[in-house]
């Protein structure tokens, strides 16, 4: 479970599976344990005419003015008797598991309308500002607790939509994916790496449920629908960079590297430095020493902190001038700012023209720190990069498969339910790309099961096996 804060270890054991996943991707030799393939059967479906009558975000005409995060932080004040009500939460949730002729029985009923009509409201939104001091308090003591709530948002929205599936009630399941992918959205809003990989866990439900939607028969085809929606999904953007501001709330000492202070002051902010960088480092549950042994060892380092500033073209004459608290401190701030920024720059990327690099960068800040305990703040504050480009990307690449599946139905409605031979072979609409690769999706049809490879990853499928029914 999340820990609703953007504290270190909040994120650091949020990423810490996702990081191994996207370094274990990245190792051919090396490859995951395998996740049984998606199976879907589908039946053929044109697209809609008008072909974007359907929407998978709130349609602009329905849109308001307002804040989401009001309406979200009623839904919960204004129904506690359902979200409070663990035994009901559980009940929901369990529905959401349960095959679709059981969701037909009349026993099974969602406890209000009156949430998913709040919900509703909250996406339509023009708008969402989470109010988050990310700039007046300590970046990564952040308490986020409208962030756990929206998770059991999603997971209500996800059987809700289920239910209407079942029972043939599709535009009703179409405002429930339009809530809960605007919602995932919203919730990124927030300034946070934390905001953004829920953001995409409420996402990655919705996938779930439009899995289901798409094997139904009668149900619209969603190419266009999916083919509309922003990409990236989610937009870390404003995560990243308070990521990256985040150093200067949690050691404000990085503010003023020029100040006049005497010796024994530059030594007590590097004393309290790493005070506060042990504290963090037991948090996120590691083991780095006492603060006094990383004090000692970084004031053994002095020499190598004077020749690394001299080596960044420093003056030497204002070098020697420095208390030796105040070199090192200049140093490991300085080191740190290099080393951030090589990481971050490959965020702006395409994944797969950065991912490499990016590994790269973060392996030898790892390692990097096994030799030198100063670049210990780097090793707290960028492992969670990586993983948050791997997820976001994930994300994408689901919708990819999904406008493939939809592709799919619309050929076989012009093919009389044929799959085709290859994707090239579907020229009705665009076949999008794998956004891990950058390359088309490997395709193969053999006895009627249309299969689609994909780059492993841990916890993931690595095959979508497709099925065509007349």
């Amino acid at each position: 479970m999340i820990r609703c804060t953007a504290s270190l270890s909040a994120v650091f054991f949020l990423v810490v599976a996702l990081l191994s996943c996207t370094m274990d991707a990245a190792r051919a030799d090396d490859p995951p344990p395998p996740t049984p393939p998606i199976k879907l059967t589908i039946h053929p479906m044109a697209a809609p005419r008008p072909s974007l009558k359907y929407q998978l975000l709130p349609e602009f005409g329905r849109r308001i003015d307002g804040n989401a995060a009001v309406y979200y932080g009623k839904v919960t004040a204004e129904h506690i008797g359902v979200f409070g009500n663990r035994e009901l939460i559980e009940k929901i949730e369990n529905w959401r598991e349960l095959p679709l002729a059981d969701l037909r029985k009349d026993d099974i009923e969602m406890p209000t309308q009156a949430i998913e009509k709040m919900l509703d409201r909250a996406a339509r939104c023009e708008h969402c500002d989470w109010q988050l001091p990310v700039r007046e308090e300590n970046f990564f003591e952040l308490l986020l607790p409208e962030v756990q709530q929206t998770r059991q948002f999603a997971r209500f929205l996800g059987t809700s939509a289920r239910i209407h599936i079942a029972r043939h009630e599709y535009d009703e399941a179409m405002k429930c994916f339009q809530s809960s992918l605007a919602l995932g959205r919203n919730v990124a809003e927030g300034e946070t790496l934390v905001n953004g990989l829920v953001g995409i866990a409420i996402c990655g439900i919705t996938v779930g449920q439009l899995q289901t939607f798409v094997e139904q028969p009668d149900a619209p085809n969603l190419y266009w629908a999916l083919t509309m929606l922003p990409r990236p999904m989610i937009d870390m953007r404003r995560g990243i960079e308070a990521e990256m501001y985040g150093a200067t709330t949690l050691f404000p000492e990085v503010r003023d590297l020029d100040a006049q202070r005497s010796p024994d002051e530059w030594r007590q902010a590097l004393s309290g430095f790493w005070r506060r960088q042990a504290k963090y480092a037991k948090e996120a549950n590691q083991d780095v020493g006492s603060a006094d042994e990383l004090l000692e060892a970084s004031l053994r380092d002095y020499p190598n902190a004077k020749q690394a500033l001299l080596d960044r073209g420093m003056a030497a004459k204002k070098v020697d001038a420095m208390p030796a608290a105040q070199v090192i401190f200049v140093d490991m701030v300085t080191s740190f700012e290099d080393h951030r920024d090589s990481l971050f720059e490959w965020m702006f990327v395409p994944y797969a023209d950065g991912i490499d690099r990016l590994l790269a960068e973060q392996a030898e800040i790892m390692e990097g720190q096994q030799r030198n305990p100063a670049r210990l703040l780097e090793k707290l504050l960028v492992p969670a990069v990586a993983a948050a480009s791997a997820a976001n990307t994930r994300l994408d690449r689901e919708f990819a498969l999904l406008r493939i599946v939809e592709a799919l139905r619309i050929y076989g409605a012009s093919h009389n339910g044929r799959l085709p031979e290859k994707l090239s072979d579907v020229t009705e609409v665009p076949i999008p790309d794998d956004p891990i690769t950058g390359k088309p999706f490997e395709y193969q049809l053999q006895d009627g099961t249309a299969t689609i490879t994909l780059t492993p990853l841990p916890g993931r499928p690595t095959k979508w096996e497709i099925k065509m029914e007349r």
